[in-house]
């Protein structure tokens, strides 16, 4: 579990409150809608997303400070 949180970390590049928020949802969400649906994406289209996520993040973050 470790090693998962700082890949995690690492890809998505946020800070350690905002990645155990972001888990805490999660696992109210397989709570309540349970865990099949998380089978169904491969790892490496995973990570993709997690790439992905990062990257529109990083614009967003640069544009607010470019507005300041």
């Amino acid at each position: 579990m470790h090693n998962i949180l700082n890949m995690l970390k690492s890809v998505l590049e946020i800070t350690a409150y905002e990645l155990k928020s972001l888990i805490n949802e999660d696992i109210i969400k397989v709570i309540r809608y349970g865990l099949k649906s998380l089978y169904i994406i491969p790892f490496k289209l995973f990570l993709n997303y997690l790439n992905m996520y990062n990257k529109t993040r990083k614009r967003d973050l640069r544009n607010q400070l470019l507005r300041i």
